[in-house]
C-alpha cells in the first residue's frame, strides 16, 4: 500500500479550502503518524509512504491535528494499492476513553480499488 503525495481536509466542498495536509513525501512531515505493529516496512520515498499489511487490524494514528469541524468538510485520500480492500476514517474531537476518544459511531468506510 502506498499512501501517496497527501492526505488532505478540505474546508468545504465548493471552494477546497485546504485547511490540513500531509505530503507523505516528506518525512520530517510523517513523523506525527504512527504504523500499529500490523504494518511492516514502513518507509517513505519520492513517491510517498509505502508500508505492508501483515496483520488482521493495520492502522495509522495521527494526533496532531487540531481542526474546528463543520459539517461541510471532506477528507481526500489517495491510496495506490496492489489489491483491493476497505478502509476506514476515524476522527474525535474527545480523546478520553478506552480508545482515546475513537469509536464506531465517529467512523466513515471506504473502499479502495487495486491501482
Amino acid at each position: 500500500m502506498l499512501l501517496s503525495a497527501c492526505l488532505m481536509l478540505f474546508g468545504s466542498f465548493g471552494s477546497f479550502n485546504v485547511v490540513q495536509e500531509w505530503n507523505f513525501t516528506d518525512s520530517s512531515v510523517t513523523t506525527s503518524w504512527q504504523a500499529n505493529a500490523h504494518f511492516a516496512d514502513v518507509k517513505i520515498d519520492e513517491d510517498g509512504l509505502y508500508t505492508r499489511a501483515t496483520g488482521w487490524d493495520p492502522f495509522f494514528t495521527c494526533t496532531a491535528v487540531d481542526i474546528a469541524a463543520s459539517p461541510s468538510q471532506c477528507v481526500l485520500i489517495r491510496i495506490k494499492a496492489d489489491m483491493a480492500g476497505k478502509g476506514q476514517l476515524f476522527w474525535t474531537g474527545d480523546t478520553s476513553g478506552q480508545y482515546g476518544g475513537l469509536s464506531e459511531s465517529k467512523r466513515t468506510d471506504f473502499s479502495v480499488a487495486a491501482s
